[in-house]
C-alpha cells in the first residue's frame, strides 16, 4: 500500500513535535536538566557580552584610525595645496615681488634704515652731500640643497659716506613649495661690515656650507704704503645670531723696489688664495684653502682643510702654525 507524500510530511511533523513535546516534559520534571539550559544560556549571555565590548573596542579603535588618517589626509593636502593664499608668491618665481617685500620688511623693521633715513632728513647740504636712504640689493642667490631649493635676496644700507662707515646687511630666504614660494627666513640688520659706505656685488657670495646651511661669504680689503690686503668673512646663523666663523687673508700685493744691474727698478708681491667648500653628507662641509704666490722672492705654494670646531673654522689634521706660516704675508 503506498503512502502519499502528503501523508508522509504530516505523519514526520507529527513524530517531532511529539518528541519534542515529550523531551520538554522531560526537561521540567528533572532540575538538573533545568539548571544545565539555564547555565548554557548564561554562558551564552556572557559570550554575546563579551562579544559586544570587543567589536566596540575594536569600532573604537577604527574610528580613531580613520580620523588620524583623516587629519593625515587633511595635512597632505594643505601642504600639496602649499597653503596658497599664504604663499609669499604664488606660482612661479616673481623677482619683483621678493625684491619688493624685503624692502618694505626693512623700511618697517630696521633701525639701521631708521638711521640713516633720520640723518638724511636733518640733513642741510653739509658733510652728507647727496644723503640718501636708498635700499641697496647686493644680490640674489639660488641654493640648490639635498632636499630643497631655495632663493636668498642679500641687501645693504649704506651707513655714510666716509672711510669707517660700513654697510648693515639684511637677508631673507624664500623656500621653494609646491604652489609658490614661502618667505622661511627675514633677519634683518644682522651684519655690519664694509667701508665708505659701500659693498658692492661682486664682494658678496652665499654657498650651501652645510646641510640646510648656507654661509655669507663677505669679501673686505684695504690699503697702506704700497701694500694692499684682501680679506674673506664667511657668517653663518648659529642660534639665531650670525657669527663670523671664518676670516682669512685671501690676496696680498705690494710694490718695492729692488736693484738689478745697479738700477732700482720696481718689484711686485703677489699672492692669492682660493677657498672651495668640500661637501659632505652631515654637519657643516670642509673648506680647502690654497694658497699660491711669489713674496720677497719666495714662492709661496701650499694647501690645508679647514674644519667647523663648533665656534669657528680651524686647521684640520694640521697644526695651526702651518697655516699662518702660509699667510705670514697678511700679518
Amino acid at each position: 500500500m503506498k503512502i502519499s507524500v502528503k501523508n508522509e510530511m504530516r505523519l514526520f511533523f507529527s513524530k517531532t513535535l511529539t518528541y519534542s513535546r515529550q523531551i520538554i516534559e522531560f526537561c521540567g520534571n528533572h532540575p538538573f536538566a533545568t539548571g544545565l539550559f539555564a547555565l548554557l544560556g548564561l554562558i551564552g549571555l556572557l559570550i554575546s557580552i563579551v562579544g559586544y565590548e570587543k567589536d566596540r573596542a575594536e569600532s573604537k579603535s577604527t574610528t580613531i584610525q580613520i580620523t588620524h588618517m583623516e587629519d593625515k589626509i587633511d595635512t597632505i593636502q594643505s601642504h600639496i595645496a602649499g597653503n596658497k593664499d599664504d604663499l609669499e608668491i604664488a606660482g612661479r618665481w616673481n623677482p619683483e615681488i621678493a625684491t619688493g617685500l624685503a624692502k618694505n620688511k626693512i623700511r618697517e623693521s630696521s633701525e639701521a634704515y631708521a638711521s640713516r633715513k633720520k640723518t638724511c632728513d636733518a640733513d642741510t647740504g653739509g658733510y652728507e652731500v647727496g644723503c640718501d636712504t636708498v635700499i641697496r640689493e647686493v644680490g640674489t642667490y639660488n641654493l640648490a640643497y639635498h632636499d630643497k631649493e631655495s632663493i636668498v635676496l642679500v641687501y645693504g644700507i649704506s651707513q655714510g659716506e666716509c672711510h669707517v662707515c660700513g654697510v648693515t646687511v639684511s637677508i631673507f630666504e624664500f623656500e621653494k613649495k609646491p604652489e609658490g614660494w614661502d618667505l622661511v627666513l627675514q633677519d634683518i640688520d644682522v651684519i655690519h661690515t664694509g667701508t665708505w659706505g659701500l659693498l658692492l656685488p661682486n664682494s658678496v657670495n652665499v654657498y650651501p656650507i652645510g646641510n640646510n646651511i648656507f654661509g655669507i661669504f663677505i669679501d673686505n680689503g684695504y690699503g697702506s704704503q704700497g701694500a694692499a690686503m684682501f680679506f674673506k668673512s664667511i657668517y653663518v646663523k648659529i642660534a639665531d645670531e650670525y657669527k663670523e666663523v671664518l676670516d682669512i687673508c685671501t690676496r696680498y700685493s705690494y710694490n718695492n723696489f729692488i736693484e738689478e744691474n745697479g738700477e732700482l727698478v720696481e718689484s711686485t708681491d703677489l699672492v692669492e688664495t682660493t677657498l672651495d667648500v668640500i661637501p659632505s653628507n652631515t654637519g657643516f662641509h670642509d673648506l680647502k684653502l690654497t694658497v699660491k704666490g711669489e713674496m720677497l722672492d719666495e714662492n709661496l705654494e701650499g694647501s690645508v682643510l679647514l674644519a667647523y670646531n663648533g665656534m669657528q673654522y680651524m686647521p684640520k689634521d694640521v697644526d695651526p702654525s702651518s697655516v699662518e706660516e702660509l699667510l705670514y704675508y697678511c700679518r
